[in-house]
């Protein structure tokens, strides 16, 4: 890729990110409120209601996806020399996702929530689970081939949202459950790094001609986003 080429995508990149951090910051404030929290029935119920399906997410966004890319930049890139870095990156999420999906699935567990990854479909409520289940298939961006199109989709999306959840949830949690807070915060600590192992594949392995492809799986998962918290919180606040 020519330098004109990777500033094409390091201008994308740096738009995108900034607008995803804003517009999800916003969007965790609104439906992760107080409020909000207090009316399904305070840490508890948080942890009963919300901590599963953050728990789905890390293991099935957070690890499944760096799984396909990494057979991506297997078959199209250097994964022995170029790429090095970005295959050594993606095991590290790999390795940090499910670390981050097992703590919150023991956190649940300590509140009486039997997590079983294997058996998700019995602890989450169906339209929850739909609305997950839509929101992984936008990140995995399945009709494109190539890691930018779900780095796009995943690391510099998902991952954002992730981190202005965790520490949501932490500061809602905090005066009851420190412990709980604490672990939260340690998870959002590592998705810095993951959005890093996403910008170095989009630089890397888009195209000019890709942009306007990855804006339209940016809008998609930012969409999928906004419906997954809202349908949560409405069945809640119009009850």
């Amino acid at each position: 890729m020519s330098d004109t080429q990777s500033q094409e995508a390091v201008t994308f990149l740096n738009e995108t990110t900034a607008e995803f951090r804003n517009e999800m910051g916003e969007l965790v404030e609104k439906y992760y409120s107080d409020e909000y929290f207090d009316e399904i029935g305070g840490p508890e119920a948080v942890v009963h209601q919300v901590v599963p399906d953050l728990a789905w997410r890390e293991w099935f966004n957070g690890a499944m996806i760096p799984a396909r890319q990494m057979h991506y930049v297997f078959e199209q890139g250097d994964p022995y020399y170029r790429d090095r870095d970005i295959i050594v990156g993606l095991s590290e999420q790999i390795r940090d996702e499910i670390k981050h999906a097992n703590t919150l699935a023991n956190i649940s567990r300590r509140f009486g929530v039997d997590m079983d990854f294997a058996q998700w479909d019995q602890w989450l409520d169906e339209d929850v689970a739909e609305a997950l289940v839509a929101q992984h298939q936008a990140a995995m961006a399945p009709d494109y081939e190539g890691p930018q199109y779900s780095a796009v989709g995943m690391q510099c999306s998902t991952e954002i949202i992730a981190v202005h959840t965790l520490h949501r949830m932490a500061e809602y949690m905090e005066p009851s459950y420190p412990n709980a807070a604490d672990q939260m915060r340690e998870i959002a600590n590592d998705e810095d790094d993951h959005v890093h192992v996403g910008r170095m594949i989009v630089e890397r392995f888009s195209t000019p001609e890709d942009i306007p492809v990855l804006r339209e799986i940016t809008e998609t998962k930012r969409e999928r986003i906004e419906n997954m918290l809202r349908t949560r919180y409405e069945r809640t606040m119009d009850e």
